[in-house]
């Protein structure tokens, strides 16, 4: 169930699930993937709850276990420690079994280095290997999206419009390729647009729609608009 509910987005609904089967079923070795799903749905939460599950996972087994060393580079990464964050990520990489939780990290390590065709690939593979990390199709869009392959990023922003909450998040980038590819419909775009400030209104300060909205003001020619929401 929390496996299905993570594929779908529900990443709190997610986190509750992983709790109550590694309180009943699992201590040891055999909790390792279950807190590595659990610090993932965390994370994509952004629920603030990420280092409680960390810590525990790290009792589970040793600073070398490959899950930790990837959860703990990834979250390296977004401190901005890039150094640390690599060389945590790259020691998981030498993992000899296929994990999700590895693939995700070493994808977005390739997105954070310009390596798009590899940060879609190991992001592609993170979902295939685990439905849990079926998120990682933003980042996928993402990667498209620095590519310039900007109908591909819509496409797949579409797709992550059904996963709940990242369905904000994938309007903001949709927004931004459509702006970019400059073929929208003026009515496909106004009716984005009011999404992506319905969501912005929701949480003032969430960065991807503020970038978005941000985005949206610079083609306007509302360059004070933007420097505003792009300092935000």
């Amino acid at each position: 169930i929390g496996v299905d509910a993570m594929a779908m987005g529900y990443f709190s609904e997610a986190a509750d699930c992983f709790k109550r089967f590694i309180t009943a079923h699992s201590t040891g070795p055999a909790a390792v993937k279950p807190l590595s799903l659990l610090t993932l749905a965390h994370y994509f939460a952004r629920d603030g709850k990420c280092d409680e599950s960390l810590s525990k996972l790290k009792t589970q087994g040793t600073e070398t276990n490959p899950s930790y060393m990837a959860l703990t580079g990834l979250f390296a990464l977004d401190r901005g420690d890039f150094e640390d964050g690599k060389k945590s990520i790259e020691q998981a990489g030498t993992a000899p079994q296929k994990d999700a939780v590895i693939a995700y990290a070493l994808g977005r390590l390739a997105l954070k280095e310009g390596q798009y065709k590899t940060a879609i690939e190991k992001l592609e593979d993170a979902a295939k290997i685990s439905p849990a990390l079926s998120a990682s199709k933003l980042w996928v869009a993402l990667a498209n999206y620095k590519e310039g392959d900007y109908i591909e990023s819509m496409s797949i922003c579409r797709d992550c419009t059904k996963i709940k909450d990242l369905a904000g998040r994938a309007q903001a980038l949709e927004l931004r390729a459509k702006l970019k590819d400059g073929n929208a419909a003026k009515q496909t775009l106004a009716e984005l647009l009011q999404a992506v400030e319905a969501t912005q209104r929701l949480k003032t300060e969430d960065s991807e729609a503020n970038l978005a909205l941000g985005y949206y003001d610079f083609f306007a020619k509302d360059l004070n608009s933007a420097k505003e929401r792009f300092n935000k």
